[in-house]
């Protein structure tokens, strides 16, 4: 029988400077439960909103066998499989989402940085051709300033300033510190230029 290590975080995801007690966990609107191996590794997130399991992200393990477990503990509630994957010096996060009953959503693959920041995130339809792309520009002390969105063949649709909380100029890329990375949805960062956007049905098939 596995033992679980649990730990608490405010909002959705793992940061070390959102942990809280189990006490400050139940009040919170957004939240995070995760369980750690005796080994430390991360096997599984519980999103909370409200106080409600949301959404469910198991680390590893096969998708039809999670399915079948996730069913009987979580009734109602969506989940994805990840597969973390090295793109030197950044890493790429690739999700099979699937309904709460296990039928296939979507994949999303995600590039994050060394901060541990999302860079950009690919949404693939069954058959593993990308329908759309949000890319996300940050300053130096990692809030993110600009969003993009780009459709399935890489033109940009939206621009938006975070900051300002409106729209943006499609030409705002210009004067961004990586402008070849916005200037359309598949070009990958200028660290990761001798890489490519993995193929989320080729990484389950193989199952890394």
């Amino acid at each position: 029988m596995s033992e679980y290590r649990t730990r608490y975080y405010r909002g959705w995801g793992v940061d070390a400077s959102g942990e809280v007690s189990p006490e400050e966990f139940v009040e919170l609107a957004e939240s995070s439960l995760a369980y750690f191996d005796s080994a430390g590794r991360l096997e599984r997130l519980e999103f909370f909103r409200d106080g409600a399991v949301e959404e469910v992200e198991y680390c590893e393990g096969d998708p039809g066998e999670i399915a079948e477990s996730h069913r009987r503990k979580h009734v109602g509630v969506p989940f994805s499989v990840k597969r973390t994957l090295a793109a030197d010096p950044f890493r790429w996060e690739v999700r099979r989402r699937s309904s709460a009953e296990g039928g296939f959503s979507d994949y999303r693959v995600s590039l994050v940085d060394v901060r541990g920041c999302e860079l950009m995130e690919c949404a693939f339809g069954v058959q593993g051709q990308i329908l759309s792309v949000t890319k996300y520009e940050y300053d130096r002390a990692g809030e993110m300033r600009f969003t993009f969105e780009y459709d399935g063949m890489g033109q940009m649709v939206d621009a938006f300033d975070v900051i300002s909380g409106e729209n943006a100029a499609f030409d705002v890329v210009k004067n961004l510190t990586d402008p070849e990375f916005f200037e359309r949805g598949g070009a990958l960062p200028r660290e990761c230029v001798a890489t490519s956007i993995p193929s989320p049905v080729e990484v389950f098939r193989e199952g890394a």
